[in-house]
């Protein structure tokens, strides 16, 4: 996915920026086919349903077939035999099974990266409950660790981390650290003068979390339209809202400095008010 232009905004602080997928997937093996017995050797094409070469015709033999990774245009062929085996080596050790241990919570969440998959998971039998509300009272009262494990739910083992939300636990994947793409290199250096009123200032800007401040309006509007039964067509894509201009340093310091100058003021009148 191509970079794409985002705003952080943090009170007075607005922060242009790029967003961009932060890490790569295992490559997916294609079946490919490089010419049959009785037709010329040609290219890696890949395999179509029903078991089909473009360039062959009918494939009759998958043995015939290669396996390879797609680059650009250009495919880099693997051993097959050597894929079936690291394949079952590797991919269904955990098959059915999440085997948990505790992490440090900072260095494991560091290392990692969000994944793409979130479960709910809850008892499979009433006998298991009591289990099951020791490991959710474990994880709820040691949030300094991060409980992490692997679990094959499909073909491949995937890293997971397991939370709790209202009392049930939460299988969320990660992103091992080896998936993890090198972090760009940045310039700039801080203003330490600026930080220190920024970091000042925190209180002025830190809000409760309000979940329904967050909430896709679109997604529910949607929503609401489906459950009516219309018929949605939507076409184009609503215009994106112009870059807020960045604020000059000294611009900021001004700024915080009035409102740290305007905080105790407010304090004051409160004061009197109650005291009157």
């Amino acid at each position: 996915m191509a970079a794409r232009n985002i705003n952080v905004v943090f009170g007075l602080l607005t922060i242009a920026g790029k967003s961009d997928v932060a890490t790569v997937t295992t490559p997916s093996l294609a079946y490919l086919c490089v010419g049959q017995p009785g037709h010329p050797e040609h290219d890696p094409i890949p395999r179509t349903a029903p078991y089909t070469c473009s360039a062959c015709g009918p494939i009759t033999d998958n043995e015939v077939l290669k396996r390879g990774v797609k680059s650009g245009s250009t495919y880099t062929l693997v051993d097959a035999e050597e894929a079936a085996e690291a394949k079952a080596e590797y991919g269904k050790a955990y098959k059915g099974t999440l085997n948990v241990v505790p992490h440090p919570a900072q260095e494991f969440l560091t290392s990692t990266g969000e994944g793409k998959t979130l479960h709910y998971i809850v008892p499979a039998e009433a006998s298991a409950a009591g289990h099951y509300q020791l490991m959710v009272k474990l994880i709820t009262d040691h949030p300094e660790l991060a409980f992490a494990g692997l679990y094959t739910p499909m073909s491949a083992t995937s890293l997971y981390h397991l939370t709790v939300r209202e009392g049930v636990l939460v299988l969320a994947q990660r992103t091992r650290e080896q998936n993890m793409k090198p972090v760009p290199s940045v310039g700039g250096e801080v203003n330490d003068g600026l930080y220190a009123m920024l970091e000042g200032a925190l209180d002025s800007f830190v809000t409760a979390y309000d979940p329904a401040a967050y909430e896709s309006e679109y997604e529910a509007k949607l929503t609401e339209l489906i459950e009516a039964g219309e018929t949605i067509s939507l076409s184009g894509d609503a215009k994106p809202e112009a870059l807020r201009s960045i604020a000059s340093d000294e611009d900021l310091m001004a700024q915080l400095a009035a409102l740290q100058k305007k905080r105790p003021a407010k304090k004051a009148v409160a004061r009197k008010k109650v005291s009157a």
